[in-house]
């Protein structure tokens, strides 16, 4: 499990702080408690969900103790945003950076400095991790193809990867591209061991800090190795549905690539905005796109009723409910018809959508905060009608709201704690 993996690496480093070979859980919980004004909301949550999951296995006094003292922090208090990890890498590598980037290196007397400009014209146009390159082969492609790399996916444990291989494959190719992908395969098979080939794309990376941070000194985030998968991934939703995407990057579900890689502001289907930044992608394998998990619907629609319920509070709380233009529907017309969100009949229609004609067509893209719907996603879905209905909401809202009204009724609601408050027993 994940979980268990994350937990047990918290209690290593935990153990390496102190010098010894292993603590009490009750020391992890401690530090976990103490490192929080250092980490992301996110971050922390999964800290504390793997380190519940591994607590709970063992139900001693000591862990039980530990797991109630876990149980009783919260996200508050975390920092805003993470300064560690992957929030201080770049998760767009656009044409203007790796230009400038290229340039640098060029003129940089880093023996290798040539090394890591094939890798990162590699990198960006094959979505590779880094260290996936070590067991990257090239083979015989099929008829049609010029260029076919098979590639072990490195996260392949837990169902988390489609498969143990994927399949890249280009039809046309560049001769420079081409010469970047042979010379980075030749260098990353002269390494025996993934160690070995940990060692070198560390001293690249040091290489391309170095740059990076002589180029763009104010910068919050920099370009790293990594940034080449996520460029890849950003110009991939461009062009791609979410499961040939995942295909594409060795994920098992279509909603990975989604909601945790680059995007493209302003990009269309089917084109990216700036042509420079275009780059030679691959064809997704059919029988691979079949076997990614399809879960990225599933989790708009919920994300869609979440905001229709919120939006029915809202109105509830404010009284959009009673104004004029609602007063004149006719009584006999139900919840369904008139668009309102309080009936079970209308939250049962949304969460259960018509099937789309092509899935394929729809949810190009990354995940986008609602209620800004996409042009790609326009269709018969039933997410479609569900932007429609949000919109109406929000219309209604802003039409009908009133701030005497709502300060009012905030009054009322202050009123009512303050004498809860002075009704309730005290205690010396």
């Amino acid at each position: 499990m994940a979980y268990l993996a994350t937990a047990r690496r918290l209690r290593r480093a935990a153990a390496r702080m102190r010098a010894l070979s292993e603590v009490p859980w009750a020391v992890v919980v401690d530090d976990l408690v103490s490192r929080k004004v250092h980490l992301a909301p996110a971050t922390y949550r999964q800290y504390k969900a793997s380190l519940t999951y591994a607590i709970g296995r063992r139900r001693d006094e000591l862990n039980m103790g530990a797991l109630a003292a876990l149980d009783s922090t919260s996200q508050s208090g975390c920092a805003e945003k993470s300064t560690q990890t992957s929030s201080r890498k770049a998760k767009r590598f656009p044409y203007a950076d790796r230009d400038r980037l290229m340039v640098a290196l060029q003129a940089s007397r880093s023996p290798r400095a040539q090394s890591l400009i094939h890798f990162i014209q590699a990198s960006c146009a094959t979505g590779l991790r880094p260290i996936e390159w070590w067991r990257c082969e090239s083979v015989t492609p099929e008829s049609g193809f010029s260029l076919k790399l098979r590639v072990h996916n490195s996260k392949c444990t837990n169902q988390r990867a489609n498969g143990e291989t994927r399949t890249l494959r280009w039809k046309t190719m560049s001769e420079p591209l081409r010469r970047s992908i042979d010379a980075t395969l030749e260098l990353m098979h002269g390494f025996k061991t993934p160690d070995d080939c940990d060692i070198f794309l560390r001293a690249l990376q040091e290489v391309m800090h170095d740059v990076a941070v002589a180029l763009w000194p104010r910068r919050n985030r920099r370009p790293t190795l990594y940034s080449c998968r996520h460029e890849f991934a950003a110009q991939a939703k461009a062009r791609y549905s979410p499961a040939e995407v995942a295909a594409l990057m060795g994920h098992h579900v279509d909603a990975t690539a989604a909601g945790h890689y680059g995007r493209i502001r302003g990009s269309k289907r089917g084109r990216v905005v700036d042509l420079r930044d275009a780059i030679e992608l691959p064809e997704p394998d059919v029988n691979e796109v079949k076997t990614v998990a399809r879960r990225l619907d599933a989790h708009l629609n919920r994300l869609l009723a979440l905001k229709v319920s919120k939006a029915a509070e809202i109105l509830t709380q404010t009284g959009a409910r009673a104004s004029a233009d609602n007063s004149s529907v006719e009584p006999s017309q139900t919840a369904v018809e008139r668009g309102l969100p309080n009936s079970p009949d209308t939250f049962k229609a949304m969460n259960e959508p018509e099937a789309p004609n092509n899935s394929s067509e729809l949810h190009r893209g990354d995940l986008e905060p609602f209620p800004v719907p996409r042009k790609s996603h326009v269709g018969s879905s039933g997410a479609d009608a569900g932007h429609a209905l949000w919109r109406e909401y929000v219309a209604e809202l802003r039409r009908d709201y009133d701030p005497k009204r709502s300060a009012q009724l905030i009054r009322e609601r202050n009123s009512r704690r303050g004498e809860q408050f002075r009704s309730s027993p005290k205690v010396d």
